[in-house]
């Protein structure tokens, strides 16, 4: 957290630290979460407007902490989109009797485009009931884990991510994902622990979310290995909101007064 976060630092040991491990432990995480949270997440949006109106919007709509804690344990990130994007997001899926724990993280990365897209097609799917996806896609598409290298653990962790909004299409998603990356500069056990360790890729669209935030680092100025390298240490980059939180993120780091060369740096070596 330290060395990916140094600003953390000059945060409030009394005021802000501890009120925001002692909010997650109320939340129902336990410690290893509460330290997997923060490790993953150290730039944490303020307790009082940042996270506790977001956290309250899912109780309102009945869940629990239990399930509030395994939703952001699940994507820490989710917590680091806007009150604007959230807000309407979670007011859509409720109304669409779309919000669930396990899919709460896959609806939110979505570009406004898709985001429409899916909460139209599973809507029309409601009447017929909120069927699991074929059991021989899902088989087909952990096969074809299993045989890029994933141990069945792994495959495991990663189909506990899918769900309603997500069908795991091996030929028509999954493959293209793989190659993908493959074609950013990362080996073969690279990609394996990028999906591994952001399974909501393979729900991300390629043309949509996936190919612009890469071409975006490209733009400011980050080469092939510096993605690569960007990626395979922090997959949920390329996942997240480039209006909301990558190009905020870029515009903060100009201001306090580093050079193009600084932020690219920054960018490739610490993104999280």
């Amino acid at each position: 957290v330290m060395s990916t976060y140094p600003q953390i630092c000059s945060y409030s040991l009394e005021s802000r630290l501890k009120p925001l491990v002692r909010w997650l432990s109320d939340v129902g995480m336990d410690g290893s979460q509460v330290a997997r949270v923060v490790a993953r997440l150290p730039k944490w949006p303020t307790l009082e407007t940042g996270l506790k109106p977001k956290v309250q919007m899912l109780r309102d709509r009945g869940f629990s902490d239990i399930g509030i804690a395994r939703t952001i344990n699940r994507m820490p990130s989710l917590l680091a989109y806007s009150s604007e994007r959230w807000e309407d997001r979670v007011t859509v899926l409720d109304a669409k009797g779309l919000l669930a724990e396990k899919t709460l993280g896959t609806f939110m990365v979505l570009t406004d485009t898709k985001f429409a897209e899916a909460v139209t097609s599973k809507a029309e799917l409601l009447p017929r009931g909120r069927e699991q996806k074929p059991q021989e896609l899902q088989e087909e598409t952990e096969a074809f884990l299993i045989s890029s290298g994933l141990s069945k653990a792994e495959v495991r962790k990663v189909s506990s991510h899918w769900s309603t909004c997500f069908s795991p299409d091996v030929d028509g998603k999954v493959k293209a994902v793989f190659r993908w990356l493959a074609e950013l500069g990362l080996t073969k056990l690279q990609i394996n622990k990028v999906v591994v360790a952001f399974p909501a890729m393979l729900s991300c669209s390629l043309t949509d979310q996936l190919q612009p935030a890469v071409q975006w680092l490209s733009e400011i100025g980050m080469d092939s290995s510096q993605v690569a390298k960007a990626v395979t240490t922090f997959p949920d980059l390329i996942g997240l909101s480039l209006e909301d939180q990558l190009k905020p993120c870029v515009r903060w780091l100009s201001e306090i007064g580093m050079d193009d060369s600084q932020v690219t740096k920054v960018m490739s070596t610490y993104p999280q």
